[in-house]
């Protein structure tokens, strides 16, 4: 196969996709920061999730578990920001596995965020937010890590698997074990309709440079900027991005004078350039 002009990615494309990633970041960071740095708009379901009997809450610390919830939604969903960001980043220097690899990162954060979100009720939430915490804390705990305790301090990893899993079950949650791609194509399912595992395995054959994507979009001369596959990563990547967003927008209520127009205008350009494959 010979990579001609067409099949790369070239500097005007790479400026489209990410100058509309970078302000689609710059857009959903204030959000997620107004629905982590601030209590819950009085009314919205944020709210209502702290009063739900479900919620559990630390009788000596006044800790509350849909807080704790809250709080990792937001914080995974920000690291879903930061690779989205290095992505458009890349973009601009079109190295295509590299940002492939950031733009599959995203997706998994987000597919843990979304995980949580949609929890049915309150009770859901928390139990998902344990399991994914130990899910988080299996190799740590396994190596003897020491994690920060907030206070200055560093606790055993170990301890706070058992203390996790000692509240599990004392609450009667359920045990389950969490699959990084199944939470990234869900959410990719849920945010574009279907087909999440096909294009979660996309991302997957373009971090590792699996001979399915090369052979399909270019050839070793072209290997570093293929157009497609590129393009392919931005949709792949901004169309959960934008979903899980809209989705927090939704349950603080949080009003946003350019995210709108900043997710509309992300989609609209890769919309635009996919629909020139």
């Amino acid at each position: 196969m010979t990579t001609t002009k067409s099949d790369l990615l070239d500097a005007e494309d790479a400026r489209r996709i990410s100058e509309s990633i970078f302000a689609l970041v710059g857009s959903a960071r204030e959000l997620v920061g107004l629905a982590s740095e601030a209590p819950p708009r009085p009314g919205s379901r944020a709210a209502a999730q702290f009063t739900d009997r479900a919620n559990l809450v630390n009788g000596s610390t006044g800790d509350s578990a849909v807080a704790g919830v809250h709080d990792a939604i937001a914080r995974v969903t920000i690291a879903a920001l930061e690779h989205a960001d290095a992505f458009a980043e890349l973009t601009l220097r079109r190295r295509t596995f590299s940002a492939g690899v950031l733009a599959r990162a995203s997706v998994e954060a987000l597919g843990i965020a979304w995980h949580q979100l949609s929890a049915p009720d309150v009770r859901t939430m928390i139990e998902r937010n344990i399991n994914v915490r130990l899910n988080e804390l299996y190799f740590p705990a396994k190596h003897g890590a020491r994690l920060e305790d907030g206070g200055g301090g560093a606790v055993p990893a170990a301890q706070v698997q058992k203390e996790l899993r000692e509240l599990r079950r004392s609450q009667g949650f359920t045990a389950s074990r969490i699959q990084m791609s199944d939470l990234a194509a869900d959410v990719i399912d849920r945010a574009m309709g279907g087909g999440g595992a096909s294009h979660y395995s996309q991302l997957s054959t373009m971090a590792h440079a699996s001979l399915p994507m090369i052979s399909i979009h270019m050839d070793s001369l072209g290997m570093h900027d293929s157009r497609a596959m590129h393009i392919t990563a931005a949709v792949d990547m901004v169309s959960p991005l934008v979903f899980v967003v809209g989705q927090i927008r939704e349950l603080f209520e949080i009003r946003s004078s350019t995210w709108a127009e900043t997710a509309l205008h992300a989609i609209d350009v890769l919309t635009d350039l996919n629909g020139c494959l």
